[in-house]
């Protein structure tokens, strides 16, 4: 349920508000810069990322990680000791390839989206994911394919595939 709308100048509150930074990224909180994605963990490098299920509890803070074999971790996140258990929990999970322990980084008002880099305006902004659409592209290319993969905040269905993008 949603229970803050998006704004033009804030986006969806809470998303992509924290991030798990490599150990050798620079990131200063009272400065805080949009950064390329190759500085943090993520689907491109560590696949393993896929097959955790992360949700945040923004009214307690409590941030609870689902392991593939079913494994449950559940830490606060706005606590020093909080930080550094989740930060140790992704070092285990992922292994080496954090270039050392991850570093859990957070700015006031700051977002850590992709398209963050290219525009600070991007990085409030808000995707919308057509189920039709999506499954569409399954049968176009013979395979199933899981609309998390996509990353949106919002899933649409009851429209029809590609309806809208000038495409139909």
């Amino acid at each position: 349920m949603v229970t803050t709308l998006p704004t033009r100048a804030h986006g969806v509150a809470h998303d992509r508000e924290f991030a798990l930074a490599l150990r050798t990224t620079a990131f200063d909180p009272e400065n805080p810069e949009p950064l390329e994605k190759g500085h943090f963990p993520m689907l491109r490098a560590n696949e393993q990322l896929a097959g955790l299920g992360v949700k945040l509890d923004c009214a307690s803070g409590s941030v609870r990680i689902e392991t593939p074999d079913g494994s449950v971790f559940v830490e606060n996140i706005t606590t020093e000791e909080g930080a550094a258990r989740i930060e140790d929990f992704f070092h285990g999970y992922i292994g080496t390839a954090c270039k050392g322990s991850p570093r859990l980084v957070w700015a006031k008002g700051h977002k850590f989206t992709d398209a963050s880099f290219l525009s600070p305006t991007l990085m409030r902004a808000v995707s919308l994911i057509k189920l039709a659409s999506v499954r569409a592209l399954e049968e176009k290319i013979g395979m199933t394919v899981n609309p998390l993969r996509f990353r949106g905040n919002i899933y649409v269905f009851g429209i029809g595939a590609l309806a809208g993008v000038g495409l139909d």
